[in-house]
């Protein structure tokens, strides 16, 4: 999933596809809504759900993302990217990388 928020987290966008190509669906959200990536502030990267393969990938662009744009990357557990509380608590601890929370109950 990728979503465009605003300034004040509320949702402008979102595109939801399951076959996991993160890039292709942040470059359409961002031409769907006349964007360009310089005009990015900061990027959110949800850093503890799905695969380990998953969770590596969004980790892995958003930091990529944030290095090459010279912006903060913000990460997030997917049970608070709906809560705007929580948006505003974590984008006040901004880091200069994400790191990915794995399931370690899988075994």
């Amino acid at each position: 999933m990728a979503r465009l928020l605003d300034k004040k987290f509320n949702l402008i966008s979102e595109i939801k596809n399951n076959d996991g190509d993160l890039l292709s669906m942040i470059n359409l959200i961002l031409k769907k809504n006349q964007k360009t990536l310089k005009q990015i502030k900061s990027v959110i990267a949800v850093n503890d759900s799905g695969t380990f393969s998953g969770v590596r990938s969004v980790i892995t662009i958003g930091n990529t993302l944030a290095f090459a744009l010279k912006i903060p990357v913000v990460p997030l557990s997917i049970k608070d990217i709906n809560n705007k509380r929580k948006l505003e608590m974590a984008f006040r601890r901004k880091v200069n990388f994400a790191i990915p929370k794995y399931n370690k109950n899988l075994f």
